[in-house]
């Protein structure tokens, strides 16, 4: 109690200097000191420039960067200095100009779609009751105006709001587009090669370790066995998955032939277990990239990864959605150029089933911005720009990509415990970027996993096993 009267005290000499700087912010756009220049920049000049101010002053410029749910930031001396809870009066005039310009949009807007919405009920309503009854908004001009809606394909605007909403501090329980997209353990009642049944028992495969049913459908006539996705293999689904968690988890694979040996019963090399991480990463990876649709934000965050591989530069880029951390790409090359990384761009904005995020995150590189320049910025007025945050700093006051270097020491650490990489294109960095996104739980996100915080919600325990079945069924049934 006594803390929190402390912290409220502390609170009111914030809220006095704020409250001061935002009155003289609006008095500098009510009197036109504020241009903007284009969705997040702005110009502010100073108050005292008239021609009995000193000459730097006349022609000093402040630039203003303001991104909704990040942060803002000015050129000027006073947000230098004192940056973070106080905001200068450069950047409330920014705030200010850019909610009146927002305020008039919308309105605008709202008039132009009441202009449309109004013809329409008095259309629906002449059609169905008659000229005289067509002021009101009756049940038919309702439906006449939903079938518009329906017709003018207005879904994707619905989503592009929900989107918006989800951007800027939603949470993994109010995901954009009601319930999360639910993917459930493989049920053989249904046939996994055409989907259709009745399914009968066909008897019992005995393998070496274990035994597994097998199935006959009563529409197609093939048979199947009970464990798709983990056929001709030496150990069970359960095993095999919980042998790849722990690798992936940061267990050398010596300790993990130790553990099956003494509590599985099952004596197999390193070798085997790479040979099932290889194969049950790919079929979850081709799956997830081709099937699911992560709703993610319109922030996203890349940075590259230097490794030395048997004496040869090799390199991992990876792009990471900011609010969800949902991993969107990962490209891996022997060289960091502009083609090397366009295609992560590509990667990513075609999972997300976007054009382009509204924000971009990285460093100085210039591989990032000149793939941002052909594929995200905006090609002409009517598209909306993607705005390419460079300058990123290590302090609370600036962007920063910290998210992303947090990821980048997470990824560092795991393959400093396998002892390094032996191929760029090895099973590891694909692996982890599965078990990143749909199997470790995030502190960040409240425990939940990145998936579940853009409405993927596999089903538990052993999601692994459930994205492995759930692929294999989906090769099968495209196959036939």
């Amino acid at each position: 109690m006594l803390q929190t009267l402390l912290d409220i005290v502390d609170m009111v000499p914030v809220a006095m200097e704020n409250a001061k700087r935002a009155a003289a912010g609006k008095l500098l756009e009510e009197e036109g000191h504020v241009k903007r220049l284009d969705e997040f920049q702005f110009q502010v000049t100073p108050a005292n420039t008239g021609k009995r101010a000193p000459a730097a002053k006349r022609d000093r410029i402040y630039n203003v960067l303001i991104l909704p749910g990040v942060g803002s930031s000015c050129t000027c001396p006073d947000h230098k200095n004192r940056g973070g809870r106080v905001l200068c009066k450069h950047i409330h005039a920014a705030l200010s100009l850019a909610h009146k310009e927002d305020t008039e949009k919308e309105a605008e807007a709202n008039f132009v779609e009441d202009s449309v919405v109004a013809a329409m009920f008095r259309g629906a309503a002449e059609a169905s009751c008659g000229a005289e009854e067509a002021s009101g908004k009756t049940g038919a001009a309702r439906s006449a105006y939903a079938a518009y809606r329906c017709m003018a394909g207005d879904e994707e605007g619905e989503r592009g709001a929900d989107r918006a909403v989800w951007q800027w501090g939603g949470t993994a329980a109010a995901a954009p587009g009601g319930a999360a997209l639910r993917i459930a353990k493989f049920d053989p009642s249904s046939c996994a090669l055409c989907g259709g049944g009745p399914v009968t028992g066909h008897g019992t495969r005995h393998n070496q370790n274990y035994d597994t049913r097998r199935y006959k459908c009563g529409s197609c006539g093939k048979t199947f066995s009970g464990n798709v996705g983990f056929a001709r293999l030496k150990a069970s689904p359960e095993i095999v998955t919980q042998a790849v968690h722990m690798w992936l988890a940061g267990m050398s694979l010596p300790a993990v032939v130790l553990w099956l040996e003494e509590f599985a019963s099952i004596k197999v090399c390193h070798k085997t277990i790479l040979n099932w991480a290889e194969s049950e990463i790919g079929l979850i990876e081709e799956y997830a990239d081709s099937v699911l649709t992560p709703r993610v934000s319109d922030m996203w965050r890349t940075d590259e990864m230097y490794y030395g591989i048997r004496g040869r530069e090799q390199y991992a880029f990876w792009m990471i959605d900011d609010l969800t951390r949902y991993v969107l790409a990962l490209q891996t090359a022997e060289h960091k150029g502009t083609s090397d990384v366009k295609p992560l761009f590509e990667h990513a904005a075609a999972l997300a089933s976007m054009d382009a995020p509204a924000i971009l995150v990285s460093d100085k590189a210039a591989n990032f911005h000149r793939a941002w320049h052909d594929l995200y910025r905006a090609r002409n007025f009517m598209h909306r720009p993607t705005f390419h945050i460079q300058t990123i700093h290590a302090t609370d006051t600036d962007y920063n990509n910290n998210l992303m270097e947090r990821f980048n020491g997470w990824i560092r650490a795991r393959t400093r415990a396998a002892r390094g990489l032996k191929s760029i294109d090895s099973a590891m960095l694909r692996g982890l970027r599965v078990f990143h996104n749909f199997v470790r739980p995030h502190g960040g996100l409240g425990g939940i996993t990145p998936a579940q915080a853009a409405g993927i919600d596999i089903e538990r325990p052993n999601a692994a096993m459930t994205l492995a079945q759930n692929a294999a069924v989906h090769r099968l049934r495209r196959r036939t």
